[in-house]
């Protein structure tokens, strides 16, 4: 299967006969499909002039992992025999079968600009590593970007300090969200300050608030510059305590930037409603 990313698209070209074969490599395919970053995969079977009933459960298996990391799925160049095929087995709109592709992505690409697009994450991520080095001497590795599924808005985990901006535009609305474990923290405040510190503290809460303050200001003006999005300056709220519970409860696109430093895991979240 030959698999083509262009921007924020990912096709993929299925081969001529959907068999045993093709459900195996289909299993092992999707989970690559499903690491890179894009917003919508375009399944192509321009080549294809079979299809076993028995790859069915295989192919919807896919287009659900899809949709629930929250991307988009379309079908095209489907012939006739297979089209009618699909209709009668009642996949088609598990598929998202489409007779005019290009049609497809004019409607779709001329909506507005999901949370997801790259534009806004990179001046984020940018500012993270150079706020994390510049302000608090302490060097981090961006992981690999994460999706949180929508139905999945509220994880509990060892978060023991978090900054929150909100974010509005007339383009969108959303949070940006700098959130640590108590141990990550206090040892950056260290490296920060050169003051060794046991609990967070009114001092600590103040370091979160300043490094989502620099990071903010920093992404704002590129998005600002870049995209003509207009945020605003704004001020963080700081939420403290043992094992904080992160809940987005409004936004559609939620973004998880986790960093590792020496000290340990923190992340950054970018949360988007249109």
């Amino acid at each position: 299967m030959n698999t083509v990313i262009n921007g924020p698209i990912m096709s993929i070209e299925f081969p001529e006969h959907l068999d045993t074969d093709f459900s195996d490599l289909l299993q092992t395919k999707a989970k690559d499909w499903l690491a890179a970053n894009v917003e919508l995969y375009a399944f192509n079977f321009n080549k294809t002039v079979s299809c076993k009933p028995t790859t069915y459960r295989f192919l919807l298996s896919v287009t659900q992992q899809i949709r629930k990391a929250g991307r988009g799925l379309v079908s095209h160049n489907l012939n006739f025999d297979l089209g009618q095929q699909f209709k009668m087995a009642g996949i088609s709109d598990a598929l998202n079968v489409t007779a005019d592709f290009e049609a497809y992505l004019k409607k779709t690409t001329g909506s507005k600009k999901s949370g997801l697009d790259v534009q806004m994450i990179n001046p984020f991520l940018e500012a993270t590593l150079m706020t994390l080095e510049g302000q608090a001497n302490t060097k981090c590795e961006a992981q690999k970007p994460q999706l949180i599924n929508l139905d999945d808005k509220s994880r509990s985990d060892d978060i023991a300090i978090a900054g929150v901006i909100s974010l509005n535009t007339e383009q969108f609305s959303g949070s940006i969200t700098l959130a640590f474990p108590e141990t990550v923290f206090l040892k950056i405040y260290e490296s920060m300050c050169g003051e060794v510190v046991e609990k967070i503290n009114e001092e600590i809460e103040d370091a979160a608030g300043e490094l989502l303050n620099i990071i903010y200001g920093s992404a704002k003006t590129k998005l600002n510059e870049q995209c003509n999005y207009k945020l605003a300056p704004a001020l963080p709220t700081i939420l403290s305590g043992e094992k904080i519970k992160i809940r987005q409860t409004t936004y559609q696109k939620i973004i998880v930037l986790p960093f590792k430093t020496d000290f340990g895991l923190f992340r950054v979240e970018i949360s988007f409603d249109p």
